[in-house]
This record gives C-alpha cells, sequence and structure tokens, in this order.
C-alpha cells in the first residue's frame, strides 16, 4: 500500500497504467481502497476514467462508492456528468444515494441542476426527498424557488411534507415567505397544517404575524 502511494505521488499520469494492473491482479480490498484513492490523488483523464469504471461496475459495493466520493471530491463540476451518467445507470439505491451526497458535497451549478433533476423527475419518492434535503442544505436561500417549483409540481404526500421541513430548516425570510405562500395556495387541509405548524416553530414576525391572521379568520 505505501507503495502503491508512492507511485502515484511521484509518478501521477504516468503511474496509472501500472496502478490498473495492480488493481484488476488483486482481491484485496484494502490495497484497492488505496489504489483508489492514489488515484483520486494522481488526477488527469487517466485516474478520472479508471475511477469511473470502478464506479460503474466493480463488484465491491463499498468500492464503487468511494470511487464515486473521490470522483466528485477531486473533479467537481467536471465530474457531474459522470455522475448523472452513473446515477441513470444504477439500480442500487445505496449508490443512488451516494451519489446525490457526493454531488451536494461537491456544489456548483451543475450539481445543483442534478439535483433539481433528480427532486423533479425520479420514480423513487425517497431518492426525490434526499434531493431535497441537499438542495435546501447546501444552496440555502437560492434553493427556495426551486423548492417551490417541486413542491407545487408535486401531489406526493410525503415528498410535499419533505420540501416542508426543508424550507423551514433554511430558517430565513424568504424561507418564511414561501411558506405563507404555500400555505395561501394549499389546498389540502393536513399540508396546510403542516405549514402553519413549521411556521410556528420559526423565529419570525412574519411567520408570527400570518399565524395571528389565520387565527383571526
Amino acid at each position: 500500500q505505501y507503495a502503491v502511494y508512492w507511485i502515484a505521488d511521484e509518478w501521477e499520469d504516468e503511474a496509472m497504467p501500472l496502478l490498473i494492473e495492480i488493481y484488476d491482479s488483486t482481491d484485496d480490498i484494502e490495497l484497492r481502497r488505496k489504489i483508489v484513492y492514489s488515484a483520486s490523488e494522481a488526477g488527469g483523464e487517466q485516474a478520472l476514467n479508471f475511477l469511473a469504471g470502478v464506479a460503474k461496475s466493480d463488484p465491491n459495493f463499498d468500492l464503487r462508492q468511494y470511487a464515486v466520493y473521490w470522483i466528485a471530491d477531486e473533479w467537481e463540476d467536471e465530474a457531474m456528468p459522470l455522475l448523472t451518467e452513473i446515477y441513470r445507470e444504477t439500480e442500487n439505491v445505496e449508490l443512488r444515494r451516494k451519489i446525490i451526497y457526493s454531488a451536494a458535497d461537491a456544489g456548483g451549478d451543475d450539481a445543483l441542476t442534478f439535483l433539481t433533476e433528480v427532486a423533479k423527475t425520479d420514480p423513487d419518492i425517497e431518492m426525490r426527498q434526499q434531493a431535497v434535503f441537499w438542495i435546501a442544505d447546501e444552496w440555502e436561500n437560492r434553493s427556495i424557488p426551486l423548492l417551490q417549483e417541486v413542491y407545487e409540481a408535486s401531489d406526493d404526500f410525503e415528498f410535499k411534507k419533505r420540501v416542508i421541513v426543508s424550507l423551514a430548516d433554511i430558517e430565513s425570510e424568504a424561507a418564511v415567505d414561501a411558506l405563507i405562500a404555500l400555505a395561501r395556495k394549499e389546498t389540502n387541509s393536513e399540508l396546510r397544517r403542516q405549514i402553519v405548524f413549521w411556521l410556528g416553530q420559526m423565529d419570525s414576525e412574519r411567520a408570527q404575524n400570518y399565524l395571528l391572521e389565520i387565527l383571526g379568520k
């Protein structure tokens, strides 16, 4: 493992054919893990292509997740088309969760675009909820119009509840305004109660005024 580190550190892109050969010839998971890490440290196109291959098809699931993490961490926006491709090709829920998290961790416009697409269109509601959580957590006020949009476009009760909580977690006046706007339009009484509940948890004069307004009706 120590030799693998120095091969990658000193020879970088020139080292990749040798690292790939070692990876393919060993069943030692810890050594393979070290090669994945060393490839990310070496950087370059060969390293990215190698890690993409691991992320897409390695028989060991932990190594696939590890490769996804380093692709996002080291290549950031450049990695997003690749991570999007892997996400669409896999049905493994854990790997999809890892890609969503890694995209959020990488940040940037391409990551936000990817997560917004997941939040709007993924057939798996859990993945949509995960995307909403990370959009709100990482982009905060910038995410508010997107969260309103995905809320209004959805008919799923549990998904809408997740969006409400994510908006409340932002804890800004813009988030308060968004929740009030959703409450005014919402026809489902239980969802409206959910919005009112979370507005009541927010330290906002605007939220308190809205609550007084509906109490007075």
